[in-house]
């Protein structure tokens, strides 16, 4: 799905590790790291993507 800050509004919209990324508000460095991962792996996206597809359908 997409990196989130933990200073998100909605932080139960990402469930960390399964369908995207959440790194501490105001830490780049992490950002960078979790960014630089997604951007390395290709199926990390696409699972991160279709779980987040799911959990929106069972939602809305």
């Amino acid at each position: 799905m997409f990196d989130l800050s933990d200073a998100a509004t909605l932080p139960e919209m990402v469930s960390n590790g399964q369908d995207g990324l959440v790194f501490p508000a105001g830490n780049s460095q992490q950002l960078y790291i979790k960014l630089k991962y997604l951007l390395e792996n290709d199926l990390i996206r696409e699972q991160f993507a279709h779980h987040a597809k799911v959990w929106a359908h069972k939602r809305w």
